[in-house]
């Protein structure tokens, strides 16, 4: 009897120690740690039982107190070992799932088995041992203990047998019976022996169920039924994966579980389990619901929420990934990126998730920028596109209305020379060449002016103005002719109650020039041009408002060209197809100087009904006491001429000529000088009072007249230091004429040369 107990138990213990060392050699020893610690507790319950079959039968001559020991060992390793069975049959069933109250409440009745065994050596409970060997007998509780034990088995068997039973696929209902089977068998054999004391049924069942329970994970690990060969991999993917996730988690789209996880709460503050946030996947999308934009809620329902997960995957699409801008409760602003995998068990059939995010901020902020950057450099770039269209039309244009005057002033030229003895002839092609160079130095004009609006020094020179309501009549006496000419009524109406403002007149002047201009060129015959000017009250003390309307019945323009109406070298009609002569200058100038006075301008046309333009621009009021500059228009009185020599510097033969023509006939003596050198030689190796005034070119070569200037003025004598110098020059900007009394001249005449205004500037400064 002795030989057969011992047998049984070696072989037990030989086959767990085989299929230990098998393990530990393979890839198993990655994967199922829990088996390997099952069989390890089984090993040692071997050891325990071969020790109590020595005792038992008197081995090794200790008698009842070996006994004693070796059975009270007996029943706290199988306490143990039954305990271990059953939490690992349990994780078999729920896919590794154990939570830590089940492992309490489980390891309750065991501790009390284990309990029962100490306080057993003084009551005699569970099993009491004589004198002698053959005096060993069960006590009362001794059969409740073993049932009790094993109980946890049995509760294994039952739920098994259960799932088998509900299960609907094939492979389900295969593992839950193989589970059964690993619970039962050993089960069974501990109550066999409860009867049959001198048979190692313990050691035999756990070592049965062991070799099953090998067996099965090492035909099916393949499957993946049990347990996935490639779970180290899969782990060191999922470790790749999430060293750079702010958050990951696993769940159960069917049962909607969350299993394992990392989750961010806000700024370095995560927790290690979701379910700390919430247990259910559902759960913790409203929990991010709550964070994410308004602006990014609909497309994150439609990506992530539960129903259209399982809608997708139905469709074939394991993947859905998202990225939006969440507020964490810490107040931060985080760009995340989102994506969620799915996958279905192949065990249980449900679907399987895996989800990370990523913080993806900074990326995002930089690409705005870029965004940004791009679209700004895209708008330059249609801007410098536009412009350029723009400024080649201009130059189109302008090369046509250039050549038209010219051509005219070539022509009415060569003609004269076969009209020389017909005076009136000579007198209508002279007439007609002095209006063609008129209009040739308005388009000068036009480009001159828009260049100092565009640079910014075009600046207002505001006086006393007492006849503000005149303007407009000023306005309709210049084009009286014109309208006539058309056969187009103009009509004007002037309610002021201010006449006396501060203002730049010359600009007003040009604004409406401009505007009433435009208003007759596009009116055909017939038509009318209406101008009424009204005053209104102004918001800010001390101004007036004056809203001035000019309508037209005229050819009016279309909807697509409003918008572009201010814009510089545009017309809506070139010269050609309009038949009206222009630069596509006109109202970009009138817009620049209407902002310039920070006044506003609106248009309203519509093709083939007219166009009307208001304009509203605020003026001060003069105050009672201002009398105004001081009026240096006098009356010329020519004899004031007579005699004068003029010192000329003129480096150009042909305006050299002309200048002289003009002065001599005005009685002025005149000699030149070819530049800035010559001037001052000319100067300083002249008499006393030698000359009257000095006329001179600004640029020139060898030396400018600003030069020029500053070493007269820095002459020794008297005479020569404070001689006249008036600045004769096509620099007709303001910043020209600042430039050269800055560097010391005393007037300041614009090329091409008006007679009218030229003797006035120079009769100004010789009185």
């Amino acid at each position: 009897m002795f030989g057969d107990y011992m047998m049984f138990v070696v072989i037990a213990l030989v086959t767990g120690i085989i299929i230990l060392y098998r393990i530990l050699s393979s890839e198993l020893r990655y994967q199922e740690k829990g088996f390997i610690q099952l069989i390890i507790l089984t090993i040692c319950h071997n050891i325990v039982d071969i020790f109590w079959g020595l005792t038992y039968f008197d081995k090794i001559g200790m008698g009842s107190l070996g006994l004693q020991i070796s059975t009270s060992m007996y029943f706290c390793s199988n306490a143990v070992l039954v305990f271990t069975w059953f939490l690992f049959l349990h994780r078999l069933l729920h896919r590794n799932q154990t939570k830590p109250l089940l492992v309490f409440w489980a390891g309750l009745p065991m501790a009390l088995a284990i309990l029962l065994v100490i306080v057993n050596i003084y009551t005699g409970l569970l099993f009491t041992i004589g004198e002698t060997i053959d005096s060993y007998a069960r006590g009362n509780w001794y059969i409740l203990e073993r049932i009790g034990t094993s109980g946890y088995l049995f509760v294994i068997f039952v739920w098994a047998l259960i799932k088998l039973f509900l299960a609907g696929q094939k492979s389900e209902r295969k593992r839950y019976a193989i589970i059964t089977v690993f619970a039962i068998v050993p089960f069974i054999l501990e109550m066999i022996q409860v009867f049959y004391l001198t048979l190692p049924c313990t050691s035999i069942a756990f070592q049965i169920t062991i070799i099953l329970v090998y067996s099965f994970i090492s035909v099916e690990r393949g499957n993946n039924i049990l347990i996935n060969a490639s779970e180290r991999q899969k782990n060191n993917l999922k470790t790749a994966l999430t060293q750079t996730a702010m958050s990951w988690y696993e769940f159960n789209v069917d049962t909607d579980c969350i299993y394992d996880g990392k989750i961010y709460i806000e700024k370095d503050r995560y927790v290690k389990r979701p379910d700390q946030v919430t247990e259910s996947y559902s759960g913790y999308y409203n929990f991010l619901m709550s964070r994410v934009w308004p602006e990014y809620k609909e497309k994150y329902k439609d990506t992530f929420a539960v129903e259209n997960l399982k809608r997708s995957f139905a469709q074939g699409k394991p993947e859905s990934s998202l990225e939006y801008w969440i507020t964490d409760s810490a107040g931060e602003e985080r760009y995340i990126y989102q994506n969620i995998i799915l996958t279905r068990d192949n065990v249980t059939k449900e679907i399987i998730g895996f989800a990370y995010t990523r913080d993806i901020t900074e990326a995002e902020r930089q690409k705005q920028e870029i965004k940004k950057q791009n679209i700004l450099i895209e708008e330059a770039k249609i801007a410098a596109e536009n412009a350029n269209n723009a400024k080649t039309a201009f130059l189109f244009n302008m090369s046509h209305d250039i050549r038209t005057p010219m051509n005219a002033i070539v022509g009415y030229s060569q003609l004269m020379k076969k009209e020389i003895n017909n005076p009136e002839k000579l007198m209508e092609y002279q007439k007609k060449i002095q209006m063609s160079s008129e209009f040739l130095l308005s388009l000068l004009n036009d480009v001159l002016d828009m260049a100092r609006i565009e640079s910014g020094k075009e600046q207002l020179d505001e006086d006393l103005y007492n006849e503000s309501g005149s303007v407009i009549a000023e306005v309709v006496r210049v084009f009286e002719m014109q309208a006539k000419e058309k056969n187009i009524t103009l009509k004007s109406s002037v309610d002021v109650e201010h006449e006396s403002i501060m203002c730049d007149i010359v600009k007003v002047r040009e604004i409406f020039n401009n505007l009433v201009s435009n208003a007759i060129k596009y009116t055909p015959m017939g038509g009318c041009v209406s101008i009424s000017t009204k005053e209104i009250p102004s918001n800010r003390e001390g101004y007036v408002l004056f809203r001035t309307v000019i309508e037209d019945n005229g050819i009016g323009m279309s909807k697509e060209f409003l918008p572009h109406i201010f814009d510089s070298f545009t017309r809506e009609r070139n010269t050609t197809q309009g038949k009206v002569a222009g630069t596509g200058l006109g109202m970009a100038i009138v817009k620049g100087l209407v902002e310039l006075m920070e006044g506003t301008i609106e248009v309203e046309s519509e093709l083939g009904t007219g166009t009307k333009f208001i304009l509203t621009i605020p003026h001060k009021i003069a105050p009672n006491d201002y009398s105004g500059a001081s009026d240096n228009n006098h009356d010329m009185d020519m004899s004031v001429f007579s005699n004068k020599r003029i010192l000329l510097a003129e480096d150009n033969e042909l305006n050299a000529e002309i200048t002289m023509e003009i002065l001599k006939e005005a009685g002025f003596m005149v000699e030149r000088a070819e530049d800035g050198i010559v001037c001052v030689d000319m100067l300083q190796k002249s008499e006393e009072a030698y000359y009257d005034m000095i006329l001179m070119d600004i640029q020139m070569p060898n030396m400018d007249g600003y030069k020029a200037t500053c070493i007269i003025r820095r002459m020794q004598d008297s005479y020569r230091q404070n001689i006249p110098i008036i600045a004769m020059t096509a620099n007709a900007f303001e910043t020209d004429k600042k430039m050269a009394m800055d560097s010391g001249m005393n007037g300041h005449i614009a090329k091409p040369i008006k007679v009218d205004e030229m003797m006035k500037t120079l009769a100004g400064v010789l009185k």
